[in-house]
């Protein structure tokens, strides 16, 4: 009987130390974890093409910038463009002998844009934040600059820009 108790305090102490033994090995793996964040907004014009006619223009009103049109656009956006920066801005080519303006056809004779009646400077970029529903108004104007007032009688002006929506 002794033999017996003693066989048995034997294997239920191997029992005991083989579990402790399994506890004591760690297995471990690494876990990689990867995606992509994707924003699918999307922004557009209500029309591809914006006209700005200042018809007959007097040269008197070419002082100062009190002729001022309206750039008629509206900024639709869609899909996720939450937390997204968006951007407008107006590109073209800029009046040499005033970096304020965009130039025209007419040397002297220059186009300065406004942003909700703040003067705005081509290229210069205009943030929306994720808001497209803060666009600007934005407005032109004729104006004149080192050009020789006579000379410009019946003299037809023309320029063209870019207004670009992105995203950042």
């Amino acid at each position: 009987m002794m033999y017996r108790m003693f066989l048995f305090i034997l294997l239920s102490s191997v029992t005991i130390i083989s579990r402790a033994d399994t506890r004591k090995l760690n297995f471990s793996t690494g876990i990689n974890i990867s995606g992509t964040v994707i924003s699918t907004g999307a922004c557009s014009f209500n029309k591809t093409e914006l006209d700005i006619n200042f018809g007959d223009v007097y040269i008197a009103d070419l002082v100062g910038d009190s002729n001022r049109k309206d750039i008629g656009y509206t900024l639709s956006c869609t899909g996720d463009y939450a937390y997204s920066d968006i951007q407008l801005h107006i590109s073209g080519t800029v009046s040499s002998s005033d970096r304020s303006l965009l130039a025209t056809n007419v040397p002297g004779v220059g186009i300065k844009l406004f942003r909700d009646n703040i003067q705005l400077k081509p290229d210069e970029i205009i943030s929306l934040g994720d808001d497209p529903s803060i666009a600007p108004k934005l407005r032109a104007a004729v104006v004149i600059g080192d050009a020789d007032v006579s000379k410009l009688n019946g003299v037809r002006f023309f320029t063209s820009a870019t207004l670009t929506v992105a995203f950042n």
